[in-house]
């Protein structure tokens, strides 16, 4: 899905692993300033993967976080807060495709 900007806002995909046979993903992305978030949730709505890449303040920022690395502790960072706020923590209504 497209936002009135022209970047993407949500895209669907599967996974073909050994461990994630066709198994869906949903990917939640916003842009802010010099920053691109995304947020990957699996069918079940549990976030499996972070990542936040571009720039803050003049410095290169580069986060990547699979599912088992995401945490309060890594959302303490002023970076991290920077990045992610306003995009949403949960899949909700995007579960199902639109």
């Amino acid at each position: 899905m497209w936002g009135k900007d022209g970047r993407v806002v949500r895209d669907y995909g599967a996974l073909y692993l050994p461990w994630a046979h066709n198994a869906p993903i949903i990917t939640l992305h916003r842009y802010h300033d010099d920053l691109h978030a995304m947020r990957q949730f699996n069918a079940s709505g549990e976030r499996i993967y972070e990542q936040c890449r571009g720039t803050l303040a003049g410095a290169k920022v580069d986060i990547e976080l699979d599912w088992g690395e995401i945490s309060p502790r890594s959302a303490a960072s002023p970076t991290y807060r920077e990045c992610f706020e306003g995009l949403q923590e949960i899949a909700g209504i995007y579960l199902t495709p639109q």
